[in-house]
């Protein structure tokens, strides 16, 4: 069953928006220590892909998170300084949670559960150079 063009325009401008959304949040990811920025450059990698080829050549040139999406795209990989930030951030994480929140409650066994899982995640993907 075809779609119709109002369809496929919506979809577009929820990918669009989507996009701009997580360029958003891969720029806090680069500012602030304990935000990652790489996953969020690929959410925007992967909408502007289907929905504005514009947004996306802006994204590959971009000072700041064009090198993030570049490494994925041409090596298939992460660096190693940005995956020694993500590892520290996942490490740190549950020890402030732990901190605020002390003993195995909710936000401590959350907070290691996500840690637990992006330390898995980062063993998992390539180190490039």
């Amino acid at each position: 069953m075809p779609r119709s063009t109002g369809t496929i325009v919506m979809m577009r401008i929820l990918l669009v928006a989507c996009g701009w959304l997580f360029v958003a949040l891969a720029i806090a990811g680069a500012l602030l220590p304990l935000i990652p920025a790489t996953p969020f450059v690929l959410l925007a990698a992967a909408c502007f892909t289907k929905s504005s080829p514009r947004a996306m050549l802006w994204l590959a040139n971009s000072r700041l998170l064009g090198p993030v999406y570049r490494d994925w795209q041409l090596r298939g990989g992460m660096r190693r300084s940005t995956k020694t930030a993500l590892a520290s951030a996942a490490i740190c994480t549950p020890v402030f949670t732990f901190a605020l929140f002390p003993g195995p409650e909710i936000p401590v066994i959350a907070s290691s559960l996500g840690a637990t899982i992006a330390l898995v995640a980062l063993a998992i993907v390539p180190t490039v150079r």
